[in-house]
């Protein structure tokens, strides 16, 4: 097997911002009362995901927060995403985490950047 060459383009640090939320004591009523109006959010912001779905405890049967992929590099543009999901809004996330992220190898890229 060749050695990794890196990314073959020329890339802004991260090519995207990876957030994950945390869910706090209220999580699931919270979900539970915001999802229909969530899933309406979504997808009126598809065009701003590369990926996103609900993080699960080790059972995989209790959902514990959330997970997005989002294709800005601006992170107050990713706060404002996250800030108007009606889970945020209704108080689910007890911790939200922001991380720039370069998507550089795997199925959903279709490959590898190198």
């Amino acid at each position: 097997m060749s050695e990794p060459v890196g990314p073959i383009q020329e890339r802004a640090p991260g090519t995207g911002i990876v957030v994950l939320c945390f869910d706090g004591a209220n999580g699931e009523r919270a979900r539970a009362a915001a999802t229909v109006d969530h899933l309406k959010y979504v997808e009126a912001i598809l065009h701003e995901i590369n990926v996103a779905g609900p993080l699960f405890d080790p059972s995989g049967m209790q959902t514990i927060g959330s997970l997005y992929v989002l294709q800005t590099t601006d992170e107050t543009e990713a706060r404002q995403i996250v800030e108007n999901d009606p889970y945020f809004k209704a108080g689910a996330f007890a911790e939200v985490r922001y991380q720039r992220f370069l998507p550089a190898a795997g199925h959903y890229i279709g490959g590898k950047i190198w």
